[in-house]
């Protein structure tokens, strides 16, 4: 279990730099693919649907926004909202962020599960792109959570 006061020490080793490239590389991707999603939202032309044919179906089904917002967009917040935390993580190594990245992910990968399920059971359809971004916020998850369970066992006995 992690101890509360814990939280506010920083953690005592450097993080990664092969952690630091795969998570933005993630970051990246799910930002730039739901930019694409957001533009195409936007402007109303359908992007090509070149590796699966569902794009058009799932991206106008009504589960594509969430309470009037397209969920492309919160995608686009989503990614930059982990970018800035990840920042402040890099910069601060501080137990906190890390825990504010878990438990942001953890949420981000549960929404990818959501929506997966839901172009495999309802929508019966894919979208190459909602997989990508299903993808990179998968990787950012398991990556955080080596972090955590990494820097939890290192720094958990003070």
């Amino acid at each position: 279990m992690i101890n509360l006061k814990s939280l506010s020490k920083t953690i005592p080793h450097n993080f990664p730099l092969v952690l630091k490239l795969w998570l933005l590389l993630f970051l990246v991707v799910g930002f730039l693919d739901s930019s694409v999603l957001l533009s195409e939202h936007q402007s109303g032309i359908q992007i090509p649907c070149t590796i699966t044919n569902g794009c058009g179906e799932v991206l106008s089904s009504k589960y594509a926004s969430f309470y009037g917002i397209p969920l492309a967009q919160i995608g686009v917040y989503y990614y930059l909202f982990i970018g800035v935390l990840l920042g402040f993580f890099v910069n601060y190594k501080s137990r906190a962020i890390l825990m504010a990245l878990f438990v942001s992910t953890f949420f981000g990968f549960l929404a990818s599960l959501w929506f997966t399920y839901l172009q495999v059971s309802v929508i019966k359809t894919f979208c190459q792109y909602c997989l990508l971004s299903a993808i990179s916020s998968t990787f950012i998850f398991v990556i955080i959570s080596y972090l955590v369970i990494k820097y939890t066992k290192l720094s958990g006995k003070s």
